[in-house]
């Protein structure tokens, strides 16, 4: 995005500090790489946010409004240069916070739920509403 789109958005979506958040976080700790995607919609407003690669013993966040709905998520794992695969799809129409633990291999790539003992570790793309 431009930085006029990204002014924009948090222009629509920023709200008081204070206000909760949820998140995805994921944590790759299958041997190949792997990327997420997180769609949710704000009011008339869709949004649609793609993690970077994430590498065996890497981790990504992202935080998205309280205030958001349909809310899509999906992990996927490069099978090579130029595909990929799911590894595992969450849908609510409400906003959730997952912290989710991808392991195995490309051959036969999981997805389970965990619970992380360190705080603030991730790399965050983050969304505040105002």
């Amino acid at each position: 995005m431009i930085t006029n789109e990204k002014k924009l958005i948090n222009n629509y979506i920023c709200q008081n500090s204070n206000a909760p958040a949820n998140a995805i976080t994921v944590l790759n700790d299958g041997v190949y790489i792997a990327f997420f995607v997180l769609k949710f919609k704000v009011g008339s407003k869709s949004f649609t946010e793609k993690s970077p690669n994430i590498i065996q013993g890497n981790s990504y966040k992202i935080l998205y409004p309280s205030k958001a709905y349909d809310v899509d998520f999906t992990a996927y794992c490069y099978t090579s240069l130029t595909t990929f695969k799911v590894i595992c799809h969450r849908q609510s129409h409400t906003p959730f916070t997952k912290r989710l633990l991808l392991q195995g291999t490309i051959f036969n790539p999981s997805c389970r739920d965990y619970i992380s003992q360190v705080l603030n570790y991730y790399s965050c793309k983050c969304y505040c509403m105002r």
